[in-house]
């Protein structure tokens, strides 16, 4: 098993090489987990010797995969943000229970919820540490006395269990890795899944059952089928767009000094040399005091549109709404029969493009 690890090791790291990236292995660490064993790697001539926790991207692995002390990290941090909620609850001061419910979300409960998707599974005597700091925060934002159960304050306050978030965050994994046959993780859950099917881990102790497998059993519960959300799958990651041709050679041509004459006519000449087969849609933005609109328009389609979005927006948001505008209005009409399929969308943004 070590000269396995070391050689994919050394393998991944001649990769990384390839592409002018460098791993520094004096700062790498090891970990085995769920066994008392030890080993040590030898990578790149450094030796790596396994520890029994370790930190990734403010995630504590511990060889248990217990996530205790991840969550003591968690609990510690979050104890100090909830000192600013109750400074803010007492010596009479009178700040609104909106503010405070923002302080809550963005500081205490985001220490909280830190890594959730993976720590779900954890024990409940471990998370219980979680529970009693959100208890200790919302009777900071409803002054309600020590006793006061959670439940109670979870009401007043329209603010969930920690254990639900839990489980909705671990969902939303789940649903996003099914939906995108792309994702690599994807073969990863289903081989779990299949996998604790084979060994009827359902007859197990809950402690025992994988986080997939959990999670899987939770969206049947739910009646949230796997079958529905591939029939809404997507073709591609949506980070591996298509390329768009985008022409910015007028820009090189013109300037704000042209003549409007001269402007119309160079870009006429460009737009009928280079897109005659083409479908043109015209957007532009526009902002006058506070006051800010979008427009667009399109002569065959019969598209003339005008809309006027959030005041104070800037230009440059005004012209990307313009350009999302005139895409969902592509896709609700349909082209012309004699006209090209291709469609040139055209805006006077440089920012935009």
């Amino acid at each position: 098993m070590i000269k396995i690890l070391e050689q994919q090791a050394t393998n991944l790291i001649k990769n990384l090489g390839s592409i002018g990236l460098k791993v520094n292995t004096t700062k790498s660490q090891a970990i085995l987990f769920n066994t008392k064993d030890e080993i040590t790697l030898t990578i790149d001539g450094t030796e790596i010797d396994t520890k029994p926790r370790a930190k990734f991207l403010g995630l504590t692995f511990d060889k248990n995969s217990n996530y205790r002390k991840h969550i003591q990290n968690l609990s510690n941090k979050a104890s100090k943000n909830l000192y600013l909620l109750r400074s803010l609850s007492h010596g009479g001061m009178q700040t609104p229970f909106i503010v405070k419910k923002i302080i809550y979300r963005n500081l205490v409960e985001a220490s909280l919820t830190y890594g959730q998707e993976i720590y779900h599974q954890t024990r409940k005597s471990i998370t219980k540490k979680l529970d009693q700091i959100q208890g200790a925060a919302l009777r900071c934002l409803t002054g309600a006395c020590r006793g006061t159960s959670n439940t109670a304050l979870q009401v007043a306050t329209n603010i969930g269990p920690l254990e639900v978030r839990r489980k909705g965050a671990m969902l939303k994994y789940w649903t996003r890795t099914i939906y995108n046959p792309q994702n690599p993780t994807r073969k990863t859950f289903r081989d779990s899944i299949t996998q604790a099917s084979n060994s009827h881990i359902e007859n197990t102790p809950n402690s025992t059952h994988s986080a997939t497998w959990t999670t899987h059993e939770l969206a049947k519960k739910l009646e949230i089928n796997e079958e529905d959300i591939l029939k809404r799958s997507i073709e591609h990651a949506p980070w591996l767009l298509e390329n768009i041709e985008v022409d910015t050679s007028l820009q090189n041509r013109l300037g704000k000094k042209t003549d409007n004459l001269r402007l119309r006519a160079v870009a006429l000449k460009l737009i009928n040399e280079r897109f005659n087969n083409y479908q043109k849609i015209f957007t532009d933005g526009s902002r006058k005091a506070e006051a800010v609109s979008i427009g667009i328009f399109n002569h065959d389609m019969k598209i003339n549109t005008n809309k006027r979005i959030t005041n104070n927006s800037s230009i440059t948001t005004a012209e990307m709404g313009a350009i999302r505008e005139a895409i969902n209005i592509i896709e609700e009409k349909k082209l012309p029969k004699q006209k090209n399929s291709n469609i040139n969308q055209l805006s006077v943004s440089i920012a935009s493009t």
